[in-house]
């Protein structure tokens, strides 16, 4: 389990900042899961919400779950320079195979908004920040469970609809009977910002936005994102190796339509009749070189292909 707190002092130069907390220790250090495009999307978590107020945003990678609580109102006592109230955020990243529980609790309480005090119990204002945590009061915060079923009769539909109390609630009682669905990516949003269209476009499993307007969980028409990865990549392979076989039938259909001209060769010497026939009869090369009649002459040479007739062995320079 990997925990994360952010919050601020009371003077001007003590601003919000995320720490980290490791052991008994913490230190100041980002997330780097609130810049990272949520798996398959390009959409990064810190896109979706407005820091300052309360959202939630819950994350299945492959390995763990990624659960993020902005905009918890601290006690009345906690304000900064101005006079403002100080607002807690945190991030719990639970490993998948055995923590479906603790993110499920955490996520309940959230809902129900019994995380805020929990959460500023855990943070105490003294500290070079202006702040500094609790770290064994928020580890026994992080680990504990709700009595809460594990039902896996998950209803995977996607469904969003308005933040308010009572889709919230609705939400925490699906949660208390059954497990988190078996997918990647968005699970749970709740948002100030966010449009109707924005919340499909993620294909988040529960998602409510002061944006909705309906009262109710309405179902949509969620494209699957973990599916439609790979079924996009063999895809463009068909289309890739289509091309090429395109292309490789083109290749040898110019082949074998071009006319293929003829290979030249140079010809020898034509030899006089009488030694044509005497070669034909079986006659030695000797008697056909004793012809007494002289070879062709070229008369216009000049005028005769150099690569298509003998003559062009003949011809002299003039």
């Amino acid at each position: 389990m990997t925990l994360y707190i952010q919050s601020r002092g009371k003077n001007q130069d003590e601003d919000y900042r995320w720490l980290r907390i490791k052991s008994d220790e913490y230190y100041p250090e980002n997330p780097d899961f609130l810049l990272q495009p949520i798996s398959n999307l390009s959409t990064k978590p810190i896109d979706l919400i407005e820091s300052q107020k309360f959202s939630i945003i819950l994350v299945a990678r492959r390995n763990d779950y990624c659960l993020l609580v902005t905009g918890l109102k601290a006690r009345s006592q906690r304000t900064d320079f101005t006079g403002r109230s100080v607002r807690n955020s945190a991030l719990w990243i639970y490993r998948k195979d055995r923590e479906n529980i603790k993110v499920r609790s955490l996520l309940i309480l959230a809902l129900r908004g019994e995380l805020d005090q929990k959460i500023d119990k855990t943070i105490n204002v003294s500290g070079k920040y202006g702040f500094e945590v609790d770290s064994d009061r928020l580890k026994n915060l992080s680990n504990s469970t709700l009595a809460i079923g594990n039902n896996y009769q998950t209803d995977a539909s996607c469904k969003i609809g308005k933040n308010c109390d009572s889709l919230r609630e609705e939400i925490a009682l699906e949660l208390e009977s059954n497990v988190l669905p078996d997918r990647e990516g968005l699970l749970v949003l709740v948002t100030s910002i966010k449009s109707a269209s924005t919340l499909k476009d993620t294909a988040v499993w529960r998602g409510l936005s002061n944006r909705v307007e309906s009262q109710e969980l309405k179902q949509y028409a969620s494209l699957d994102l973990t599916k439609f990865k790979p079924e996009k990549k063999t895809i463009w392979l068909s289309i890739a190796i289509a091309l090429i076989s395109i292309l490789a039938i083109s290749l040898i259909m110019i082949k074998f339509t071009t006319p293929q001209l003829p290979q030249i060769e140079p010809s020898s010497p034509k030899l006089d009749k009488s030694t044509q026939l005497e070669e034909k009869s079986g006659n030695s090369w000797k008697k056909a070189s004793t012809s007494t009649e002289s070879p062709s002459v070229c008369q216009n040479p000049r005028e005769i292909s150099y690569f298509l007739s003998p003559c062009s062995w003949n011809v002299k320079n003039n």
